[in-house]
């Protein structure tokens, strides 16, 4: 009753939970994203984030879902502002048009209270921008952390801001406050923070008395606020002092416009002294604040441990106390529930009639599906009404048909979630769980939708344009397999790979993953790709290219059971190559901690033919739309692609292959001549023995065999690439039908262009470029055969490419030829390294080709032992450095040379290869800001002093390798506009002048 009056004809009645119908008036419908249709796809496609975002709002019962909209540039996004009205404007890094800095004040000289959230891929994007006193028009950054649930973060934060005051008022919402001024760690933390309130009122909701109850419940979830400075801390705090659930704060932070190392102390101690009741947490980098924690009688947990995130969700879990398509009958009961929309269409089929008039009269069915963003389904179902049908069987079979055309029209470029009774095995993208597909997977998703809106495949008619099937077995599993087998402390602290890998294949992986693998495996039986996936590969800054593990499996055994066993025992290795003594090693490198990670699988077809028991596709090969090393008439914007027989595995990993700039097909330097051909083109390859159908899978090569090129011959697959050399006239003819050595040219392609596969990857790559922003590397297979069969070009995968640090400008200027110790003319990076005091190289003198494994070991002894005195190093040897072929290089791994921070790859008369461009090792190793240099043998503006490294002082020496260390550093400098680099002794100087932040550069 809302009157006193004991006169009831004049009051009015209200339902007892009315009030919580009112929360949550202000929402962000309308999004503006200004990005590049990458970042777009990236965002709204990866980790279900429309599902994630719209099923809160059909918990809700709101009308209408939140809409995207979206620009790539900032001048349309100022027009979009000025003509339509928007919540949230959410614009990334890299704008094609102005920065982003000034973007936002023009945005906020337009409407200053419209909020604009910057997402930024990673920290040292933020070192650009102004000054925390610098005024701007920026309101928050967050990290894009390759999760979507920062987006759901940052949407929430938005509507918490706009709504907290009135509900706290109205509704008696709770609050918890985080403060944190580090972008970093509240872009991780707020979105757990948001995941595990929404987790824990689902867990109230379902306690709750009756319907209606249980939706209020979820109206009133607890708001969470961010501060980053004292005195906006204490203001929540004193504002929402009655309705706090909990705080908790970093220790150092900001105080009276300078950083206090006790902001954080005295903030939770004068709050436990108002409320000593109340849930409280410190949280710092500094391992000694945990006993001012102590002393406080407070939580406190350590940003540096990997389990950071997993005791925050602990505390929140003890300490601080979304949906289905539930069918019900006309009195509320709950009869069934839908959890997809395939589902629906199931349970529509079969559902009590009552139930079904109830929620079409009520429009229901449009609004859950606008909350699963089919949004033209919804539209299509909104404007019947129950007069319009006979029955209800009309109306059930309008939605179910409906359902199914519209599911079969968006197949083209959808990932669907995988489901065990309607999978036909035909689906091109499955999901598995509901977490992120991963940087890989989503890689995928993407190019996958690239070819079906770009017409590439009407303009290559002769050629199938396909993705491979692909299931992707999202984070959610790797979580969830953590927790359930007690992983998590064993695997960081582990550092034995071999005992690794066998706890991990003793542990199990969950009834209903293992119950969908054997769904897809009673469907697909050609041999299998099973690939890592996590969060942080591929991305823009740091790729974590190679450093999991990727397995290829026969998937011929007659039992099915068997094949889900060798299926099972890949994805957990997979899973457990996150904690791998490499992987650590590398997270070392990085801003990153291992316990950070997240890990999904991808399951794909592997693209090939099956030749009397070996598997292997015609072609293997990566394009990039960017040459590091362009020659004569290349040029760098013109990409570079490799190629080799049968499996991929010899490209990426830095093994032979041909190396042609696809809009120059015919021009090959690296083949000057038939001669060399005979000497540096491919002599080998891999291919997949299906005879290991039954053998116990331990290391991801066990699978794989490599075979010469009179297999390929004798399978018929060398005459459509290969060519021979005629020795009587010293030249090389485009047929097998002459006897003479054999030779993978690729010819047929290149020169006769039998398929068109130069200039459908120059389109592809532009095509990519474009859509990601940034220059891209794309890794196919073609499969081709003799039997009159259509080639197909198979696209395994899409990744941007890692060009390194360009802000500043570096200039070699002058320096004496006498004060060189190498110099190059093929350097990748950009700055000074300025603190190299120790160089490890190896001895050109006894350099032995043979005994490359075992110079990787006296490297990384040398390595670990200047990791410990945290030493960083210039490395100096011959060949390619982490090739997988060890007759191409020193085969090292990361953590062989994790704290390298200049490489160099010297030409010698021993050993001179091409430059490591393309492989994973190369790609790691740019994205880190490591400086590369490439010293070709003979050329001019290349050398090395070998005499003067010799002469110096010697730490440690072994039998191929030797350690010095100079009194004074080296002064090195890469000039990223010509990709020269100089490394002087110690003491000389560069003449040229340069700016003053060059000297705080380090690469």
């Amino acid at each position: 009753m809302t009157s006193n009056s004991m006169d009831v004809r004049n009051t009015i009645y209200e339902p007892k939970f009315r009030v919580f119908w009112d929360l949550m008036r202000n929402r962000v419908q309308d999004i503006l994203l200004v990005s590049s249709f990458y970042d777009a796809f990236t965002l709204e496609e990866d980790g279900q984030l429309t599902e994630r975002i719209l099923s809160q709002y059909l918990d809700m019962q709101l009308r209408y879902a939140p809409r995207v909209h979206h620009v790539t540039t900032g001048e349309r996004a100022l027009e979009e502002i000025q003509k339509n009205n928007y919540d949230l404007i959410l614009p990334m890094t890299r704008l094609a048009d102005m920065d982003v800095v000034s973007f936002g004040k023009k945005v906020k000289e337009i409407d200053p209270s419209l909020p604009v959230i910057l997402l930024a891929y990673d920290e040292a994007e933020l070192r650009r921008l102004p000054k925390r006193s610098d005024p701007n028009g920026i309101d928050k950054i967050f990290l894009w952390n390759n999760d979507s649930k920062i987006l759901l973060a940052i949407i929430k934060y938005v509507e918490d801001l706009l709504n907290v005051d009135h509900d706290t008022e109205v509704g008696q919402v709770r609050v918890v406050i985080l403060v944190e001024d580090s972008v970093r760690h509240y872009s991780a933390l707020l979105p757990l923070m948001y995941t595990e309130t929404m987790k824990l009122t689902r867990n109230l909701i379902e306690a709750g008395l009756n319907d209606l109850h249980r939706l209020a419940r979820m109206r009133a979830r607890p708001k969470i606020l961010h501060a980053d400075t004292y005195e906006d801390a204490w203001a929540l705090y004193k504002k929402y002092k009655h309705n706090v659930l909990g705080v908790i704060s970093d220790v150092r932070y900001w105080r009276n416009g300078v950083k206090d190392p006790d902001s954080g102390v005295d903030l939770i101690a004068s709050i436990k002294e108002e409320n000593p009741y109340l849930p409280l947490a410190l949280n710092s980098t500094e391992s000694r604040n945990r006993d001012k924690a102590e002393e406080l009688g407070v939580a406190f947990f350590d940003k540096n441990s990997p389990q950071l995130l997993n005791q925050l969700r602990e505390f929140m879990l003890q300490n601080m106390g979304f949906g289905d398509f539930v069918f019900r009958l006309p009195n509320g009961a709950a009869i069934d529930r839908a959890r997809t929309i395939q589902e629906l269409a199931d349970r529509i089929q079969t559902v009590n009639e009552q139930s079904i008039l109830f929620h079409a009269n009520l429009n229901h069915f449009s609004t859950w599906l606008v909350a699963r963003g089919e949004i033209k389904l919804a539209e299509r179902l909104r404007p019947y009404r129950i007069e319009d049908f006979n029955d209800s069987k009309d109306i059930r079979h309008l939605i179910w048909e409906c359902i199914q055309q519209t599911l079969d029209q968006d197949q083209g470029d959808v990932i669907t979630d995988f489901n065990r009774r309607m999978y036909s095995g035909s689906q091109g993208f499955v999901r598995l769980g509901n977490g992120s597909l991963g940087g890989k997977g989503r890689g995928i998703a993407f190019i996958r939708a690239l070819l079906h809106r770009y017409p590439l495949r009407e303009r290559y008619p002769d050629i199938h344009i396909r993705i491979p099937r692909t299931g992707v077995i999202t984070t959610e599993e790797f979580e969830h397999f953590l927790d359930r087998n007690h992983l998590h402390d064993f695997a960081i602290h582990c550092n034995d790979d071999e005992k690794l890998r066998k706890r991990f294949l003793k542990a199990e992986l969950s009834p209903k993953l293992l119950q969908d693998l054997y769904g897809i495996l009673e469907k697909v039986t050609r041999p299998l790709a099973v690939r890592s996936s996590s969060l942080l590969e591929d991305s823009h800054y740091q790729p974590f290219a190679g450093l999991y593990q990727t397995f290829m499996l026969s998937n011929n055994h007659e039992s099915r059971r068997q094949r889900l066993s060798q299926l099972s025992d890949a994805i957990k290795l997979i899973y457990a190559s996150v904690f791998s003594q490499s992987a650590k090693a590398y997270f070392n490198s990085t801003s990153y901690s291992v316990g950070e990670e997240r890990m999904a699988v991808i399951i794909q077809e592997l693209v090939g033919t099956d030749h009397d028991g070996f598997f292997y596709p015609t072609i293997s090969g990566v394009a990039q739309s960017h040459n590091f090393y362009p020659v004569g008439r290349m040029k760098s914007e013109e990409g570079i692609v490799q190629l080799a027989l049968g499996l991929g595995k010899i490209v990426v990993e830095g093994g032979g292959a041909l190396r042609v700039c696809p809009s120059h097909p015919t021009f090959l330097p690296q083949f000057s001549s038939p001669q060399s051909w005979l000497k540096g083109s491919q002599s080998k390859f891999y291919a997949l023995d299906l005879k290991t159908g039954e053998s116990l899978l331990q290391h991801e090569d066990d699978t794989l065999v490599e075979k010469d090129l009179a297999q390929a011959e004798k399978d018929g697959v060398l005459p459509l690439i290969g060519s021979v050399f005629d020795a009587q006239d010293g030249v090389i003819r485009d047929t097998l039908s002459l006897g003479g050595p054999r030779i993978v040219t690729f010819n047929s392609i290149l020169r006769w262009n039998e398929i068109p596969l130069a200039k459908m990857l120059t389109d592809l790559l532009k095509v990519g470029h474009d859509a990601m922003g940034c220059p891209v590397e794309i890794e196919f297979a073609v499969r081709w055969n003799t039997m009159g069969e259509k080639p197909s070009v198979y696209v395994l995968q899409i990744r941007p490419l890692i060009l390194g640090a360009e802000a500043q400008e570096v200039s070699l200027g002058d320096f004496d030829e006498d004060d060189v110790v190498l110099k190059t003319n093929k350097a990748l990076g950009n700055g000074i390294y300025s603190n190299l005091f120790d160089l490890v190289f190896v001895r050109d003198d006894v350099f032995n080709l043979a005994k490359t494994p075992e110079i990787a070991l006296e490297i990384g002894a040398i390595n670990d032992k200047l990791m410990d005195e945290e030493r960083p190093y210039a490395l100096i040897g011959p060949g390619r450095w982490g090739s997988v072929d060890r007759w191409l290089g020193v085969p090292v791994n990361w953590g062989q040379i994790a704290g390298a921070r200049m490489i160099v790859e010297v030409g010698t008369k021993k050993l001179n290869v091409e430059p490591s461009q393309g492989t994973h090792f190369f790609q790691n190793i740019t994205s880190l800001g490591i400086g590369y240099m490439t010293l070709e043998l003979g050329h001019t503006d290349c050398r090395v002093d070998w005499d003067w490294l010799m002469s110096q002082p010697v730490v440690e020496e072994t039998d191929f390798v030797r350690h010095i260390r100079l009194s004074e550093p080296l002064c090195t400098r890469i000039e990223g506009r010509t990709g020269k680099g100089v490394m002087l002794k110690p003491g000389r100087q560069f003449r040229a002048a340069h700016t003053p932040e060059d000297d705080e550069s380090e690469g």
